[in-house]
This record gives C-alpha cells, sequence and structure tokens, in this order.
C-alpha cells in the first residue's frame, strides 16, 4: 500500500464520517422497543477502520518514499523487539528463549560448581556420661567417708604434725584409700587421653582403648613403684621410711586426682586456644605438687635413713624421673 493510496482512503473515510454525523439504522419489522432504539454510529465506525488502515501502512511497508522519491528505511516494528527464539528449558519453550538471550544475567548459563566440604563431627557423648559417673563416684565417698576427706585436706595443709600421727590417722581406713586411688588413676588416665588428642598423638587405637591404656599405665606404674619400695624396705629394715615415703606419695597424688577432674573436663569441652591455657595452668599445678611431695618425702625419710639432700635427689632420679623416660621412650615406639 503506497502513501498516495493511503491518502485517497483518507479522504473518503473522512468525507463519509462527516455526513454520517448520525446514522441511524433501526431494526426493521419489529415492535420491540429496545430495538428501535438500537442505533449504529458509523462515524465512530469509521474512525476506528481508519486508524486500523494507518497502523497497517506504517507497519506492513519495511520502506517509504519520502518527497524526494527515495525510499527510506522506517522505523523497527515494535514486536519484532520481543521475539525470542524457541529454545528447549525446564521453564518451557518462551522462557527457554528470553533466559538465552539474557546478556546481564547469564541466566542460561551452566551454575559454576562449588566443591562442597562435609564437615564431620565426632559424637563426644560419651565424655559427659564418662565425667557424670566419675562424679557420681567422687559423691559416694565423699558422703560415705566424709571424716577421710576432712583429714586428708587438714594433712596436705598442716605440716606441723607428725608423720606418725598423719599415718595412723589415715591408714586405719584403707578402703577410702584405695578408692581415692583409683579416682587418681581414671582422673589421670582421662586427662591424658585429652591432651594426646589436643596434640594430635595417633595411636590407631579407639577412644576407650585408649584411656584404658592410659588408666591402666598409671596404674601399673604406681603399683610397681608401691610394690618395689615395699620390698626395699623390707629387706633393708626400713619399713617405717618406705611407709612414710609411699604415704607422702599417695597423698599428694590423691589431690592431684581431684584437681584433674575439672582440668579435664574443661580440657575435653573448650577450643583450642582455651586448651593450651589450661595445659599450662595444669602444668603448673603438677609442678607445683610434684615439689610438696619432694619436701615432704625428703622430711619423712631423712631421719630414718640418714641422708642428705644430694642422696635424696639421686634416689629420686633413679626411681622416679628414669623410669617414666622410659615408659615415655616405650610409649612412643608402640604409637610409631
Amino acid at each position: 500500500m503506497t502513501q498516495a493510496s493511503v491518502c485517497d482512503n483518507l479522504k473518503y473515510i473522512l468525507v463519509l464520517s462527516v455526513y454520517s454525523k448520525q446514522l441511524h439504522f433501526p431494526i426493521c419489522g419489529t415492535k420491540d422497543i429496545f430495538a428501535h432504539l438500537m442505533i449504529f454510529n458509523l462515524r465512530t465506525v469509521l474512525f476506528i477502520f481508519m486508524v486500523f488502515l494507518i497502523q497497517h501502512s506504517a507497519t506492513g511497508q519495511s520502506t517509504v518514499p519520502d518527497s524526494s522519491g527515495k525510499r527510506v528505511i522506517s522505523a523497527v516494528p515494535v514486536d519484532s523487539m520481543f521475539k525470542f527464539a524457541s529454545v528447549s528449558s525446564v521453564y518451557g519453550p518462551f522462557a527457554g528463549g528470553v533466559m538465552a538471550a539474557d546478556q546481564i544475567f547469564h541466566s542460561a548459563e551452566n551454575a559454576p560448581k562449588i566443591p562442597v566440604l562435609l564437615r564431620k563431627t565426632e559424637n563426644r557423648d560419651w565424655v559427659f556420661y564418662f565425667y557424670c559417673g566419675i562424679l557420681l563416684f567422687l559423691s559416694f565417698i565423699q558422703l560415705a567417708f566424709d571424716r577421710y576427706f576432712i583429714d586428708l585436706f587438714r594433712v596436705f595443709f598442716n605440716t606441723s604434725l607428725r608423720q606418725k600421727q598423719i599415718r595412723e590417722q589415715l591408714t586405719q581406713a584403707s578402703l577410702p584409700s584405695l578408692l581415692l586411688n583409683i579416682l587418681f588413676f581414671i582422673s589421670g588416665g582421662l586427662f591424658t587421653y585429652f591432651l594426646l588428642d589436643h596434640y594430635h598423638v595417633e595411636t590407631g587405637y579407639s577412644a576407650p582403648i585408649q584411656i584404658l591404656m592410659a588408666i591402666s599405665a598409671i596404674a601399673l606404674i604406681y603399683l610397681a613403684k608401691y610394690v618395689f619400695l615395699s620390698l626395699l624396705g623390707w629387706i633393708f629394715d626400713k619399713r617405717e621410711a618406705s611407709e612414710s615415703y609411699l604415704f607422702n606419695v599417695f597423698m599428694v597424688n590423691k589431690v592431684a586426682g581431684l584437681i584433674l577432674i575439672p582440668l579435664g573436663v574443661l580440657l575435653a569441652y573448650s577450643s583450642a586456644g582455651w586448651k593450651d591455657v589450661f595445659i599450662t595452668l595444669a602444668g603448673i599445678l603438677i609442678v607445683f605438687l610434684l615439689g610438696i611431695r619432694l619436701v615432704r618425702c625428703f622430711s619423712s625419710v631423712r631421719h630414718g635413713l640418714k641422708i642428705n639432700v644430694l642422696h635424696f635427689l639421686v634416689f629420686m632420679g633413679a626411681f622416679e624421673v628414669i623410669p617414666l623416660m622410659v615408659i615415655y621412650r616405650l610409649f612412643l615406639r608402640v604409637i610409631e
């Protein structure tokens, strides 16, 4: 359709719309009053038709001539801006085409694969129940032998009492002494396990086996020491000196067993930074208790054995330090 034909059509339409200001086409042959009042407004229909022709002539041709007779390219049709290729997608062909043509968000691109780090958490509920059992065991000892606890701490902090009186007051109660020694073995073994676990010492065994091995090692060390020193006292007729020495050793061990319970709980449930703090605190307390044990043992055997400080230090190195170093070396070989 050319521009001249469009103009001619517009002229005819405008003339008809002017002269048909109010053309009525009643429906004849009926007596219905509503049918007689129905009016067909020709002007409105012609105006709509004129708009349709203009729109059809503007979009139907890609080029139109100007006044010079040259062909001029018209604007791009509006509906062509929203045409997308049909692309198969889970969202449908039209949505797939829209997403494929997207250059801003790249909706149709493959999602980057980010490696997922699986967090493996170890079930440590057994630690809670284990320490609950230890506290119940300690509560039973304290309720059943309350007098023994009072005498134990009174003797530990009071150095003015004579060793013979101390032994007579506490050695008569052999059952609570044995139970507190067992408590020291258990708390010491648990603390040793968590200490090795903090420094990532791999033994190849499960946690219960490692704890049992640590408890058994501590128990065997002190059992062998008790048998050996008792045998030396019987052979050299120095039973009183050996009993005094063993009494002070196990008295300090009982107090150490009570201190290691809260330190073991803190070491089991604290973060890595706080574990170093608690290990340092435990080391200071253990060194302090070893110093107390050294002083008390020397004062208890000095008069009975007629020895000086140098002889006692040699004895401590031979019977305390060297066996521990040998056991530590054997433990490293077992791990390796």
